[in-house]
């Protein structure tokens, strides 16, 4: 059965093999004669071209410069800033320290003319304070007869030798002195001696006491000129 069944697709395929028409040169068409394509017949049609908007790359270009030219001048300003400011600087500290030194002259200048303005008034400011003491203590001894007693026992204080002594006031003051001569003997025991002179070369509420040793001057223009010396110092 197999045998059967081959032997009938031989057959088949051999007279299919009969049926075709054998080819030749002949048969073939001429190439030489055929035409050739050309590009108008050619199923392609050319790609159009796209079109350029000049206006629009004019202003694309423009607007770019300006952004640059923008960024240009911003860097230059703040450049130019800096460098404004740096040199505002030094020259504002220049400035300053030119001020600075010019206070310092005037403030010199100031101080010399102050001492000099001050030592210039300060025989007035000693002769009206000398005066000014003067007028207070004068008023005291009108008010206070007995301020001789005081100024002549300061006095006798500061003698170390006693025995002998010797108390010049001013006239107007020998009689209250008198009155209280016991009571220095009783507060100076040592003394032996004791004289009283006057004199008018020394004022109310002053006295000039010698011993042999010492001599001690307790009178008010002398105690005045000591205190105004020491206050100009």
């Amino acid at each position: 059965m197999a045998a059967s069944k081959g032997s009938r697709i031989y057959k088949r395929h051999q007279s299919a093999w009969r049926s075709l028409v054998p080819v030749t040169r002949e048969s073939l068409p001429d190439l030489e004669e055929s035409r050739p394509i050309c590009p108008e017949d050619s199923p392609i049609e050319d790609a159009p071209v796209p079109s350029i908007d000049v206006e629009a790359l004019r202003q694309q270009v423009l607007d770019e410069a300006g952004r640059e030219a923008e960024q240009i001048y911003a860097q230059a300003r703040e450049s130019g800033y800096r460098d404004g400011l740096q040199e505002g600087r030094e020259e504002f500290s220049v400035r300053v320290q030119g001020v600075v030194e010019a206070f310092e002259r005037v403030a010199e200048e100031l101080r010399l003319k102050r001492e000099a303005f001050l030592d210039s008034l300060e025989p007035q400011v000693l002769a009206l304070a000398k005066l000014i003491a003067q007028r207070v203590i004068e008023r005291e001894i009108a008010l206070d007869d007995r301020m001789i007693t005081r100024t002549v026992r300061r006095a006798l204080a500061e003698v170390t030798d006693r025995q002998k002594i010797q108390v010049t006031v001013h006239p107007e003051d020998l009689a209250v002195l008198r009155e209280f001569v016991p009571e220095l003997r009783l507060e100076f025991p040592g003394i032996e001696t004791l004289e009283i002179k006057t004199s008018d070369q020394v004022g109310r509420g002053g006295c000039v006491v010698e011993s042999e040793l010492m001599r001690v001057d307790a009178r008010i223009e002398t105690l005045l000129s000591r205190v105004l010396e020491a206050l100009s110092e």
